[in-house]
């Protein structure tokens, strides 16, 4: 983890007003402004990467195009390739099971 993670998390952690779940949602839209700017300033995998290392759940919400590269769908069978004569090969999503 990152010293800028580990910062950042530990002042939010250690600030009363956001020490339960009460309390942050009493001030939801001051930490959902500080989450914003924190969030706004990692790339993308990277603040994934970092909240992961500091158990906050999260995820990436991935364009359409970058779905069938993901590693877990893949891992797991999730698009088929679909040979079509007038468009080629696709991958489309399947049944995984």
């Amino acid at each position: 983890m990152s010293a800028e993670t580990d910062d950042v998390v530990a002042l939010w952690r250690l600030q009363s007003r956001y020490a339960d779940v009460i309390s942050r949602r009493r001030h939801e839209r001051e930490l959902d402004a500080l989450v914003a700017e924190w969030v706004a300033a990692q790339e993308r995998d990277e603040a994934l990467e970092r909240l992961a290392e500091a158990g906050v759940p999260a995820a990436i919400v991935r364009a359409n195009d970058e779905a069938p590269l993901h590693l877990a769908h893949l891992e797991r069978g999730f698009f088929d390739v679909v040979e079509r004569a007038h468009v080629g090969a696709h991958l489309y999503p399947g049944l995984p099971i």
